[in-house]
């Protein structure tokens, strides 16, 4: 596993089988072992010929249906079985020791997440580079705990298998509970609200918009006094110092007790924002004229910053990222230009399961698109890292 011919070196593999197939301009090299090489190393078998596909500029994939690995293009093992070495020094073997007992775990939020490798043997950390390509695909497919091997990853869900023919970016590991849906234009399977190859819109699940105070939606369940879902969260706020231990479940247990018990949760989540956005807009001077998306995100940040726990913990709970983050923005939907961009971008660095391109389609989604919020969705999709997978 080290590259070289010791027999009696501890941490063995077999030699990667390559066996090529097809005519002309279809031919591929078929691996034939890649389960076997990977079961050895530790790690997915989706990593390594991503990695090859990546080393050798060529197209990759592992069938779904027979399971059959692939790159395209006549490939020699000799190569092949490079490129497993190079890929087992660089993403799986200990920085320090060189040895391949590690696991994987991830740090930070957003842009400022970053890959390590903990060995098993000298307990010393070994940084990947983020910046790098491959680096940022694992980081989007973190490996489960390794059942075979040497390798591991450590707190990381269960990955589901990934069909690299279509977009990486659409795969994501970290959310189990999201369900794709089929374009009906292309076919295409992706659990977005909008298809990445063919950008026909596709019917999620709806989140009400929240009018003003008073006035409760139809799907809202109104107690005796007829006080709608928005005022009895907003009493329930007022009397709550918005500190980490105001929690969720807090939420639930009044608004059982005030008749809500239908209340679903992106209901609450986007009750929640538009309180909070509110009372910090209650705080703030609007009135000084147009002002810079970045200058109202600071203004509001110290109400939001209160809040914050909260909102996480909801957003957390609605189990789909692209659902949940659709109602924070319909919650804030009624501000106007840059004051809405300003309170969006202050929620994006608050709450982590706020993710760029789950932002971006909300805010395309809104019947009405100002200047600044054009702009907001054009930088966050340029911003977008999964684009560079």
């Amino acid at each position: 596993m080290d590259g070289s011919d010791d027999p009696f070196y501890r941490y063995q593999m077999p030699a990667l089988l390559v066996k090529v197939e097809g005519t002309s301009k279809m031919r591929k090299s078929v691996l034939v072992n890649l389960v076997d090489v990977c079961r050895k190393v530790g790690r997915p078998p989706e990593h390594l010929i991503v990695y090859l596909g990546q080393s050798l500029n060529a197209a990759c994939k592992i069938e779904k249906d027979t399971g059959k690995a692939y790159v395209t293009g006549v490939h020699s093992a000799t190569d092949l079985q490079s490129c497993v070495l190079k890929f087992i020094r660089e993403t799986v073997m200990c920085h320090h020791c060189h040895n391949p007992e590690t696991s994987c775990y991830i740090e930070g939020k957003k842009k400022s997440k970053v890959l390590y490798l903990c060995c098993k043997a000298c307990q010393k950390r070994s940084d990947l580079d983020p910046t790098d390509r491959f680096v940022k695909f694992m980081m989007q497919h973190l490996p489960p705990e390794c059942m075979h091997g040497h390798a591991g990853s450590s707190g990381a869900a269960p990955a589901k298998p990934l069909d690299l023919s279509e977009e990486p970016a659409d795969a994501r590991p970290q959310n189990t509970h999201k369900e794709k849906m089929v374009c009906p234009k292309c076919g295409h399977k992706t659990s977005k609200a909008e298809c990445r190859k063919c950008g026909m819109s596709i019917v999620v699940e709806d989140v009400p918009l929240l009018e003003e105070e008073g006035h409760a939606d139809s799907h809202n369940i109104e107690t005796d006094d007829g006080m709608g879902l928005y005022s009895s969260i907003s009493r329930w706020m007022a009397t709550q110092d918005g500190a980490s231990t105001t929690s969720a479940e807090d939420l639930h247990d009044w608004l059982i007790s005030q008749g809500h018990i239908h209340a679903k949760l992106p209901e609450k989540l986007s009750v929640v924002v538009q309180a909070a956005t509110k009372e910090a807009c209650a705080v703030c001077d609007f009135e000084t004229g147009k002002l810079q998306p970045k200058v109202v995100a600071s203004q509001v940040q110290p109400t939001m910053q209160k809040w914050q726990p909260l909102i996480e913990q909801l957003h957390d709970k609605v189990g789909d990222e692209v659902v949940a983050t659709k109602a924070v923005v319909c919650a804030v939907q009624m501000i106007k230009d840059s004051a809405m961009v300003g309170i969006l971008l202050c929620l994006r660095e608050l709450v982590d399961g706020i993710d760029d391109c789950d932002l971006a389609l909300a805010c395309r989604s809104l019947p009405n698109h100002c200047l600044s919020l054009e702009q907001f969705i054009k930088w966050l999709e340029e911003d977008d890292p999964d684009r560079d997978a």
